[in-house]
């Protein structure tokens, strides 16, 4: 199912708001004060965001501006609402960093018209998973202090593979001595992909002649990380799960 992010101070707006995207068959998030919103999109993993320009506490162009510098976040496409008509508030929202903008009082087809069109480019950016690749530069700052190996067939400046590697390629590995560690990673949208359940699958079956290798699935939210482990004790997959956010959580399934 697909997710939007409403953020807006008017609390019965958001209802409106709410109540036709739930008609529309997506899952709403809300905010009605702006705090607290970066921290929220890390939670959630929204496909769009609508976002206030006027709130009381917090400036929308300034939450838009904290959401794109944010690594993990800062590719979710947003649109900016506003009631007002200065031209230069428009260039402020599109420089910062804003997909789109619309004015209020809008038509709430139009504007869902808009919001199919950004999910279109989150679906083709999920699928070519550069927003991944966010993640694994936060992995590889881990370990680049330990004197790893590193392996990343979404980085080029590494090769794909170790050289007796045999099947699937996971998005990253990293080799210390003996030991090789293999990381995926999957976002809420990716997991819904007919291809997840063969992914999970290959994983789980990796092995290697003469070297140790620990199998990881990595994902940003909770509510993603407790499906993967649902479905990986379903189908007894042995792959260990961590949950990329302010801390790295692990669990284990194993057959």
């Amino acid at each position: 199912m697909r997710r939007i992010y409403l953020v807006d101070d008017d609390k019965s707006f958001l209802e409106i708001l709410r109540d036709f995207f739930e008609s529309q068959e997506l899952q709403v998030f809300t905010n009605n004060t702006g705090e607290n919103v970066v921290q929220e999109l890390l939670k959630y993993e929204p496909d769009v965001v609508l976002l206030d320009v006027s709130m009381p506490t917090n400036n929308g162009f300034d939450i838009l501006r904290q959401i794109r510098k944010n690594a993990l976040i800062n590719k979710i496409p947003i649109i900016m609402v506003t009631g007002e008509e200065d031209p230069n508030s428009q260039i402020e929202g599109l420089t910062s960093g804003a997909d789109d903008y619309v004015l209020k009082p809008f038509d709430l087809n139009v504007l869902y018209a808009r919001v199919l069109n950004l999910f279109e480019r989150t679906l083709v950016r999920t699928r070519t998973k550069f927003d991944q690749i966010n993640l694994i530069n936060q992995l590889l700052q881990i370990y680049s202090k330990r004197n790893y190996q590193v392996y990343s067939k979404m980085i080029e400046r590494f090769e794909n593979f170790p050289t007796n590697w045999k099947g699937f390629v996971p998005d990253l590995i990293i080799r210390k001595k003996d030991k090789l560690r293999a990381f995926q990673f999957e976002s809420a949208q990716s997991i819904l992909e007919e291809s997840f359940l063969k992914r999970m699958e290959e994983l789980s079956n990796l092995k290697l002649v003469n070297d140790k290798i620990e199998v990881n699935l990595v994902v940003r939210s909770k509510e993603t990380l407790h499906q993967c482990e649902r479905i990986a004790h379903e189908y007894g997959y042995k792959i260990k799960f961590k949950l990329m956010n302010k801390k790295i959580k692990r669990t284990e399934y194993a057959t």
